[in-house]
């Protein structure tokens, strides 16, 4: 059975992203794939692998590489382009509050105030929703963002 939802852990709140419908995610895809993929490789290259070889799963990457990576993807992406994306990836992911799974964005607007305010835990959420709805598009060892604080957790239905 596909896996529809998966639980993770930002910054301490607990966190769930969803599995997009298939129009959603092409359109999300196609966007990934003309911005973001060519810097893939430069992220992999700063784990010390290469396409061919591939870098061990946990590799580390330091803090000042990635951000030279992470500056070269911003920049080549517009305001509009980051607000489109940000607010896409986050209709896919819902917080866990008092009250049950909370959806963190109804139309452009946010819902918890909370996420509003927490940039860091937004990007985390949205690179987590692009993991996991590609992850079986790539395949076993396709994407490999292994990112300080983001998660390989299990998976739920």
């Amino acid at each position: 059975m596909r896996e529809l939802s998966k639980e993770v852990e930002i910054n301490g709140t607990r966190c769930r992203v969803n599995k997009m419908n298939a129009l959603d995610g092409m359109v999300l895809l196609k966007f990934v794939a003309e911005k973001c993929m060519p810097l893939f490789n430069s992220v992999e290259a700063l784990a010390g692998g290469t396409p061919e070889n591939p870098a061990p799963e946990n590799a580390p990457i330091s803090d000042g590489a990635f951000l030279i990576v992470l500056q070269k993807m911003l920049s080549s992406i517009s305001n509009e382009e980051i607000r489109r994306l940000m607010t896409d990836c986050l209709h896919y992911a819902d917080v866990s509050l008092k009250a049950g799974w909370t959806p963190i964005m109804d139309g452009k607007r946010f819902t918890v105030e909370d996420m509003e305010y927490d940039v860091g835990a937004c990007f985390k959420l949205c690179i987590e929703v692009i993991v996991f709805n590609f992850a079986d598009f790539f395949g076993e060892n396709g994407l490999r963002l292994n990112l300080p604080g983001l998660s390989s957790s299990k998976q739920n239905a």
